[in-house]
């Protein structure tokens, strides 16, 4: 969607959002009540920013999730999953997107816990646990930082046609 047309780096942090249809076909069994399903709609939201601008952007969307869940009285504990086995991007790079994602949690005065090697194949991770009283903990959010995902198809500075040197988008 992103690379569908010319965009300026003006336009950055850019979001974007969807709400789709998701078909699921589990064994008999795998699930159980309402869990087992055969579709579902889920949301699914974008943000292609600078590395610049990462810090602010996952403070303001942790920002949001505090104003929405505080509206029902939820609280939410945090968790940073690292680096899988299986996973794209350098070692550099998932350092570099974990201390960005601590930076911004503790820089809230929000505390995490470590999820060790729980990320997705493309980046670190933070999941958000709904704390519910008599049942397991729910994680209705979860935000993810690419770790070299722009070589496989994800969009670049360059594709900012005016952009003035920037180091890529996320």
């Amino acid at each position: 969607v992103y690379a569908s047309e010319p965009h300026s780096y003006k336009e950055l942090p850019l979001r974007m959002g969807e709400i789709g249809l998701v078909h699921r076909h589990e064994l008999s069994g795998t699930l159980h009540g309402l869990f087992r399903v055969r579709c579902f709609n889920q949301d699914d939201a974008h943000i292609f920013m600078t590395q610049e601008q990462m810090l602010d952007v996952i403070q303001e969307t942790v920002r949001l999730f505090d104003e929405f869940y505080s509206i029902f009285g939820l609280s939410y504990t945090i968790e940073l999953s690292t680096m899988p086995e299986d996973h794209i991007g350098t070692v550099e790079e998932w350092e570099k997107n974990q201390e960005i994602l601590k930076q911004a949690i503790t820089g809230m005065g929000k505390e995490f816990i470590i999820n060790e090697g729980d990320g997705a194949f493309y980046g670190p991770k933070l999941d958000l646990h709904l704390a519910v009283r008599h049942h397991p903990a729910g994680q209705p959010a979860t935000g993810a930082l690419p770790a070299g995902i722009h070589r496989r198809g994800r969009p670049e500075a360059p594709a900012c046609h005016d952009s003035p040197g920037s180091t890529g988008l996320y």
